[in-house]
């Protein structure tokens, strides 16, 4: 029997037209490591629960399920999941998403017993946009999430991707993390570690990537709690767990960070309903400049919504409560 070294977290809930084929694809990976699978569903109610114990029931040696009494959230839940873990990788998988490489595994715990510099590793994905029109779903193909050319080598340090200016954080369903690299019991900020792109940063500041320029996954756009979300609520979350991690990191990244908060607000808020270019740009326009470098490692106050009014005039924007003075001043400094 080979000695499980990876857990491979399963994700779910109202996944019922999608859960299987995620758990196929864990199940038929190719690999000499042992795996195990935790299947955690946050008390769904479309029949994904049901799904879920009949897999467990046929693979018992193989599948672990966390079924969920009543609806925790999904923080709560993928939380509960990260902390389940005892091996000495883990990998995520949503239960609406699925690999597509069935060497996806093996490639990945071998880089990293190779490499222990490296505290994660990560490949390609592609999106498949799911649209349902007439009570009929319809499927495309999407682009890939990094780009042709975006990584030119193996092993990534922090300062290659300083050198990106967008689309390079890999997503979720691609990475492999050394476990040791995450002390669950001294995170402040949850969404430092559970959130998809700042996790990314959090993972950096543990030790490098180790990169393998292959499609293995596919993240697929249904309208759940994420892709269903509005630019506004996207543009929130994203937004409070980038700030999130920058505190939790100690603030190493923070140039970085508030860089591409510029280009997130800029994006988000150009697909929320009610915004357009000018109002973009006159929101960004009204942040104060940065501080200076020895003042941005304190703990930073958070503004309060009668503030944010002020620096944010589109009503969406008044969401973000929580961006801190010196993340705001840096936005303002970048436009004016």
């Amino acid at each position: 029997m080979k000695d499980i070294v990876c857990t491979v977290i399963c994700l779910t809930y109202n996944h019922v037209l999608y859960i299987k084929q995620a758990l196929d694809s864990i199940l038929e990976q190719n690999t000499n490591y042992g795996f195990v699978i935790h299947v955690f569903d946050d008390a769904s109610t479309d029949g994904t629960s049901d799904i879920v114990r009949e897999y467990a029931k046929k693979y018992p040696d193989k599948i672990i399920p966390f079924i969920a009494e009543y609806n925790q959230g999904v923080q709560t839940n993928a939380w509960n999941a990260y902390k389940s873990v005892k091996t000495k990788y883990v990998a995520f998988l949503e239960g609406d998403d699925y690999w597509c490489d069935k060497e996806k595994l093996e490639l990945q715990i071998k880089a990293l017993e190779a490499h222990p510099e490296c505290s994660f590793c990560s490949t390609n994905n592609i999106q498949l946009i799911v649209k349902e029109v007439n009570e009929t779903l319809t499927y495309k193909n999407g682009r890939k999430d990094i780009k042709e050319g975006t990584y030119t080598k193996s092993i990534i340090d922090f300062s290659d991707v300083e050198k990106i200016r967008c689309a390079y954080t890999t997503h979720l369903s691609t990475r492999l993390i050394r476990m040791d690299c995450v002390d669950m019991n001294n995170i402040k900020h949850k969404e430092a570690f559970l959130f998809d792109v700042a996790q990314f940063y959090y993972l950096f500041s543990k030790g490098k990537m180790y990169w393998i320029d292959k499609v293995c996954s596919v993240y697929r756009k249904v309208g759940g709690v994420w892709s269903g979300a509005s630019p506004e609520r996207r543009l929130t979350n994203i937004s409070r767990a980038l700030l999130d991690v920058n505190e939790e990191t100690n603030f190493i990244f923070h140039q970085k960070i508030c860089s591409q908060l510029v280009l997130i607000i800029s994006y988000w808020a150009s697909l929320a309903a009610n915004a357009n270019n000018k109002i973009v740009k006159q929101s960004i326009k009204h942040i104060e400049k940065p501080v200076s470098a020895n003042k941005k490692n304190r703990k930073l106050k958070k503004i309060s919504i009668k503030k944010m009014r002020h620096y944010f005039l589109p009503p969406f924007l008044i969401d973000l409560s929580h961006i801190p003075r010196d993340a705001i001043r840096y936005l303002k400094h970048k436009f004016m």
